[in-house]
């Protein structure tokens, strides 16, 4: 057993989902145009109803304006990010002044200290993702005592990315799974193999990848928050607050085992592969993961799931068989139909376009139709859904929801093989208990 402490500590913590996390006392200043405001501020990132950045602050009142943008600062940092005031309340306490609540105006805002700025590592949070079993790490927790924690790292070019679970992990996850919400469920590190420093634009990019790549694998938004950028001397020279896109927690199927937390660091070095092809591959990727995202959650229903599904598929055909390989042309991109270029695309990357025999109803009824494969079944549901006109009527709630069952299938394995993925994932037509996986298609 390690009798070093843990040396990944999250820089936020929450002691429970939903918990409002304090980031900032002290003073603020507001600008707008050329008049600059300063008072006593808070600053902190709650979670109800939804995840968003709030400040109250006291501030003289007449300068502030509800509805207006200002511009925010800190002492010693400068602020890349816009607030507008929400609420103005008289301060009781200080005489001439107001108690003032800003929300900000996008999504995120960075903090940069003032001065060319070099990081040494990145520190980050990961929000609702699964408790996994990967490298079991033995730390010492107090006196004679100690516990097992979990870390993966991901490797790409020279980047050095290590996901680590907290103590609190397991039990945080079983919450969220009773209530809801949100919350912190692991700490990430960033930094080169070589040691070297790298910039805040070259650190927002790793992280943009990560969000899209452990969505991916959550099969539902899990976005990384609140990074902390350090220089060599350990200082924190960068911070971003917010967060991105993300929906409470929601169980939801994937390929992904929780299991087998160590298949990520497999996946995600041909995932950096296709990232870094920015003429082709990356805006592809990032398009097909949002479409799959949001189908995977329900929330656009059955049918409206099935359409997102389909676009997924689509755009994925279309850049790997036209833009990519070059297998059709346009022209002849454009004389065939979806279900040709999806069993193209299927068979060109060695996934089996049949429909499987779990798939009871889809099976019968696309028998039924005459439909040869899944490929040509899935395309029809589709068409049915979206055409005015349609071929087949009203269609069985069973069918639907197998056939979309199918089409997010296709895109994970789609996903996966572009990734040059040769390892075993979880069956999402065929879901047995926890830790039940199977080789990819053209692996066994």
């Amino acid at each position: 057993m390690s009798n070093e402490p843990w040396k990944l500590q999250p820089i936020y913590t929450m002691s429970k989902p939903n918990e409002m996390i304090t980031l900032r006392h002290g003073q603020i200043g507001i600008s707008d145009k050329d008049v600059m405001i300063t008072g006593d501020a808070e600053v902190y990132l709650e979670f109800l109803p939804k995840p968003r950045l709030l400040i109250n602050a006291t501030l003289p009142t007449p300068h502030i304006r509800i509805g207006n943008k200002y511009q925010l600062s800190f002492p010693a940092w400068d602020c890349l990010g816009e607030v507008v005031p929400t609420r103005i309340q008289l301060a009781s306490e200080s005489p001439g002044s107001s108690r003032v609540t800003f929300f900000l105006s996008k999504e995120t805002i960075s903090l940069i200290a003032s001065g060319t700025v070099k990081l040494k590592e990145v520190i980050f949070h990961l929000l609702n993702f699964h408790n996994f079993f990967a490298n079991s790490i033995s730390v010492k927790s107090g006196p004679n005592q100690g516990i097992q924690l979990d870390e993966v790292t991901l490797e790409a070019n020279d980047w050095l990315i290590t996901l680590a679970s907290q103590s609190s992990t397991k039990d945080t996850a079983d919450s969220l799974a009773r209530i809801g919400g949100y919350a912190i469920t692991h700490a990430e590190s960033i930094k080169h193999t070589s040691g070297r420093e790298f910039t805040v634009d070259e650190a927002d990019n790793v992280l943009d990848a990560l969000y899209y790549f452990l969505s991916f694998a959550r099969g539902f938004s899990a976005p990384p928050i609140l990074p902390v950028g350090f220089n060599k001397d350990k200082e924190q020279v960068w911070k971003q607050w917010g967060v991105g896109l993300s929906y409470p927690w929601l169980v939801v199927q994937s390929w992904f085992d929780s299991n087998h937390g160590n298949c990520l660091a497999e996946v995600f070095t041909g995932f950096w592969e296709r990232w870094q092809d920015t003429n082709i591959w990356r805006e592809a990727v990032k398009r097909a993961i949002y479409w799959y995202l949001i189908s995977n959650t329900g929330a656009a229903n059955i049918d409206g799931s099935i359409i997102l599904t389909q676009a997924a598929l689509e755009h994925l055909a279309w850049i790997y068989l036209v833009e990519d390989k070059g297998s059709l042309s346009r022209t002849m991109y454009s004389n065939s139909s979806a279900s040709e270029h999806l069993r193209l695309l299927l068979s060109s990357l060695s996934i089996p376009p049949g429909i499987p025999t779990s798939l009871v109803e889809l099976g019968r009824f696309a028998a039924g139709n005459n439909w040869v494969d899944g490929a040509q079944a899935f395309t029809k549901l589709r068409n049915n859904i979206v055409h005015p006109k349609n071929e087949i009527g009203s269609l069985p709630l069973e069918v639907m929801y197998e056939g979309w069952n199918l089409g997010q299938q296709y895109i994970e394995l789609l996903l996966l093989r572009l990734c040059g993925y040769s390892g075993r994932y979880r069956n999402r037509l065929t879901p047995g208990w926890r830790g039940v996986v199977e080789p990819v298609p053209w692996a066994s």
